[in-house]
């Protein structure tokens, strides 16, 4: 299977797959703006910092989500199989995310206490919405 047909598997090209990536770049992006905001000030009024911190986490989930097929109609048939799915590839995007933050590439560090909030508070937003979404399309789908 080429790298192509696999990514076509991976993510459906439907308005649905569109409103899950939207809703995904939002939970995160709140999550980093809250912890910005907690930690550091006003998250708007540094965007290159603000940003510096969401991209590894953006870089991380869309690796773990094109990996879990997270942009497909599968992905939210029910809520519980939204969080069966998304729980894991959130751990991955952390780890992914972390190990970014560690490299001179972005400003931060992978402390412990660091990643672990992200995993339970990020992930908590990321779950909610994720599962927000999958009761939806399924109360959609009902006859």
């Amino acid at each position: 299977m080429s790298t192509t047909s696999y990514l076509r598997s991976q993510v459906e090209p439907t308005s649905l797959a569109a409103g899950l990536a939207v809703g995904d770049v939002l939970a995160i992006a709140a999550f980093i703006a809250a912890g910005r905001q907690q930690h550091i000030g006003q998250p708007i009024g540094d965007p290159v910092g603000f940003l510096d911190t969401l991209a590894p986490f953006l870089i991380g989930w869309a690796i773990a989500a094109l990996v879990g097929g997270l942009y497909t109609r599968e992905a939210v048939l029910t809520p519980r199989r939204a969080i069966s799915w998304t729980l894991p590839a959130w751990v991955l995007a952390v780890v992914v995310g972390a190990g970014l933050r560690a490299t001179p590439l972005f400003t931060g560090s992978a402390a412990l206490t660091f990643v672990l909030v992200t995993f339970v508070v990020g992930g908590t937003l990321l779950v909610g919405w994720r599962t927000l979404a999958a009761t939806v399309t399924e109360n959609r789908t009902r006859p």
